[in-house]
């Protein structure tokens, strides 16, 4: 097995398992009040920030950012690495249903990253169409997530990546 391939393999594994532990910890979370400790208030930044479709796209985009070598190889990549991660997801949580569905759209979610990850590294503009993707996550997150300090931070987290892609995109054009 290749250097290449391993690395790829030790992604998806740790960063599926890592994603779908915090997802399934973010779908099992109980009311969060205000007087929680700074450990745990943390915890559930972690789990409400990483289950998130926004960032699910983004852990599939680097399949293809770093360990495909063509268009074909980061589709595959991609969609593996989505097929991983609902896998544990549904380890972890219980499969429901529907899971068909689910392995779906998250195979389509992971091809369409991993190819946007592949893109990426020939013409970074391809980066813009995160913005849309963020601004849809905070529409979903709905102005109730403003109410208290998680969504606050989950909210802030969005838009800096939004400030950070329009400055690297700014900048990489002016090069």
């Amino acid at each position: 097995m290749n250097k290449k391939s391993r690395g790829f393999i030790l992604y998806t594994l740790l960063a599926a398992m890592i994603m779908a532990g915090f997802s399934v910890g973010s779908d099992d979370l109980p009311y969060v009040g205000a007087d929680i400790p700074f450990f745990y208030s943390v915890y559930v930044y972690l789990a409400v920030t990483i289950n998130s479709l926004a960032f699910w796209f983004i852990l599939s985009m680097v399949p293809g950012l770093i360990h495909a070598a063509n268009l074909k190889e980061s589709i595959l990549f991609g969609g593996i690495f989505a097929v991983a991660a609902i896998t544990f997801y549904f380890m972890f949580g219980g499969f429901p249903n529907n899971a068909i569905i689910w392995y779906g759209i998250s195979s389509l979610g992971g091809t369409i990253g991993g190819a946007t990850g592949y893109l990426a590294k020939r013409n970074k503009y391809i980066l813009l169409l995160l913005i849309p993707g963020f601004f849809l996550q905070l529409l979903r997150n709905g102005t109730n997530s403003w109410n208290h300090a998680i969504g606050i931070a989950h909210n802030l987290t969005i838009c800096v990546a939004i400030l950070f892609i329009s400055i690297y995109i700014i900048l990489v054009r002016e090069k």
